[in-house]
């Protein structure tokens, strides 16, 4: 079969050439044998003799051997050990990497410009590059017959259709799928395949495609209005810091800490600051010595977020915030045993959203992640 636009015949298969030049011709006019027996031994004398007999053959031809529609074979799937590189169009024909792609049940053999797909499902294995960048997976097709569309089937039911454009490529958002590790594909057509035998053609193989490239490429970019933190219900936090321990953000099952303006909910590792002003309630206890606070967590979209804490017009502190970077905060002179309003500035913040950077389709503004506070006097201070 041509993978070309034109359709040709291939030569006629060899079985079926063997079968039909095998196949002997039928006479025109039967033979008449004569079959002479000779006398049964121990016959009578007295009997007569044995009459000669005769019997007709006629020669008759054998039906020629008829081709079948055919499945192709099962495939073993291998595993994939290199990740798909972006803006390369990797050709599924006799070229194709092994390392990069592989095809399993449901393909034919490779050909020169391509793959067949023999059945109505078959299964192509690869890896996605790691990384947070919005990716688009190319798929290039030719289609024997009627145009349709084209479903993928991933891991935990991951799924998506798309139609061919005019160029035969289909187009796949795949930022649902993992990365960095083997991905099996389910790549389905609406109908099954068809036989070009049927059709009165000689290749007696089920074809549906043609896949001829898979190419992974940078998606569009998402537009998304970014979204800042809204007001949040304020619960004052009930008990005072103890000294010397260390309180995570994201459980505070004691709800020793309070969030007011300017913090989304928390998360499984803390809890994300989402504009340029967050408030953090707490209560000191009466200990002696000088107290002071440490904040500890990441910044989003920088190694480090510049970072202010004012206590109504008096500055306490100012830092950093983020990898490697905790902000060590004194209150001393603040009163204790009632909440306190501690203001966390981030005075050059540039609110930036998942959305709008391609990462996801998360479009809340972020700024650093608050993730541990710890309490402690001046004199513990490492």
């Amino acid at each position: 079969m041509s993978l070309s636009g034109e359709r040709r015949s291939p030569p006629l298969n060899q079985f079926v050439q063997q079968s039909y030049a095998a196949a002997p011709k039928a006479d025109s006019d039967a033979k008449v044998t004569p079959n002479k027996l000779p006398p049964a031994q121990g016959s009578s004398p007295f009997l007569p003799a044995a009459q000669p007999m005769e019997t007709v053959s006629v020669a008759s031809p054998l039906a020629p051997a008829i081709p079948q529609c055919q499945d192709p074979a099962a495939i073993t799937l291998a595993e994939p050990t290199a990740d798909l590189a972006t803006g390369q169009p990797i050709p599924t024909g006799l070229s194709t990497p092994p390392a990069v792609l592989a095809f399993g049940r449901g393909w034919w053999p490779a050909e020169e410009a391509g793959r067949w797909l023999g059945a109505q499902t078959g299964e192509v294995a690869l890896r996605l590059p790691s990384g947070n960048g919005n990716l688009e997976l190319q798929i290039g097709i030719a289609v024997l017959g009627k145009s349709s569309d084209l479903t993928l089937k991933g891991p935990d039911g991951w799924t998506a259709t798309a139609a061919p454009d005019a160029a035969g490529l289909v187009r796949f958002d795949v930022n649902g799928l993992p990365r960095g590790i083997p991905l099996v594909l389910q790549v389905s057509v609406a109908s099954g395949p068809s036989c070009p035998l049927s059709l009165g053609q000689l290749d007696p193989r089920n074809l549906s495609i043609v896949l001829q490239s898979i190419r992974l490429d940078a998606g569009p970019a998402m537009v998304a209005d970014c979204v800042v933190a809204p007001a949040a219900e304020v619960t004052a936090p009930p008990a005072s810091l103890p000294r010397g321990g260390t309180i995570s953000v994201a459980r505070d099952e004691n709800r020793l800490l309070g969030f007011g303006q300017g913090w989304w909910p928390a998360e499984p590792f803390g809890r994300w600051a989402g504009n340029d002003v967050a408030h953090l309630l707490v209560r000191l206890e009466a200990a002696a010595g000088q107290p002071e606070i440490v904040l500890s967590g990441i910044a989003y979209a920088v190694d480090v977020a510049p970072i202010e804490v004012w206590v109504g017009d008096r500055k306490l502190a100012q830092g950093s915030l983020g990898a490697g970077s905790a902000l060590v905060v004194p209150l001393d002179g603040l009163p204790v045993d009632q909440v306190i309003d501690l203001e966390l500035r981030f005075p050059t913040a540039d609110l930036q959203c998942p959305a709008a950077r391609g990462e996801s389709v998360d479009a809340r503004d972020l700024v650093v992640m608050l993730q541990q506070i710890s309490l402690r006097t001046n004199a513990a201070r490492q």
